[in-house]
């Protein structure tokens, strides 16, 4: 039985990283592979929830980015008290229990400590790891240019270019604007292929 295959993916905030792994589970799906998705920062999420008294389960869109400066702090924290171990300790027992063929951790952020997300990743759960850049088109012309979606804030700043250093597969995509069909052939399949390429997904 092939052993059961981890995709961490990295990137920015609003670079897409969701997006991607809700793509790549799609297609994962077709070919009768079971996924299942996990997210680190669902944890902190709840965690600040009960703080603030709001329900997890509404922490998106605006009230996201209300709170978000609140959730850095807080994550700032408790990483700082476990040095980095606090949501992937959490998470660690929940990803081995999984019944799903393969796992996909949607918000891999830190490389700060010595054993961090990205330690956790590649050395305890022999994953890989899957950067996003996402950028969008401004001109005309000659004049036309690639503006990358700037980091949200300083963690951010000083850990993405570390993730994308250490990542196995890097993705430099565009704003959709709604077109998943070109966003799903042009640079999630491709993933997928070096995937069966490199022997880490046997195609059933």
């Amino acid at each position: 039985m092939q052993e059961k295959l981890i995709i961490g993916i990295s990137g920015t905030a609003n670079s897409g990283k969701n997006l991607f792994a809700d793509i790549l589970t799609e297609i994962l799906n077709k070919k009768i592979f079971l996924v299942e998705q996990f997210a680190l920062a669902n944890k902190l999420k709840q965690d600040v929830a009960e703080i603030l008294g709001i329900d997890p389960k509404h922490i998106y869109g605006e009230t996201k980015e209300k709170i978000r400066a609140t959730l850095v702090h807080y994550a700032k924290e408790k990483r700082k008290a476990t040095k980095g171990r606090y949501l992937t300790d959490y998470l660690m027992p929940r990803i081995k229990n999984s019944t799903a063929e393969i796992v996909i951790i949607t918000d891999i952020r830190y490389d700060d400590f010595p054993k961090d997300e990205v330690f956790w990743l590649k050395n305890e759960l022999n994953g890989v790891l899957v950067h996003l850049t996402k950028y969008t088109i401004t001109g005309k012309g000659q004049d036309i240019k690639l503006v990358n979606f700037p980091p949200a804030n300083e963690e951010e700043k000083r850990n993405d270019p570390k993730l994308k250093e250490q990542a196995d597969f890097c993705i430099k995509w565009p704003h959709s604007g709604g077109a998943i069909k070109i966003l799903r052939n042009k640079y999630v399949v491709p993933f997928c292929k070096w995937l069966v390429a490199n022997k880490l997904l046997i195609l059933k």
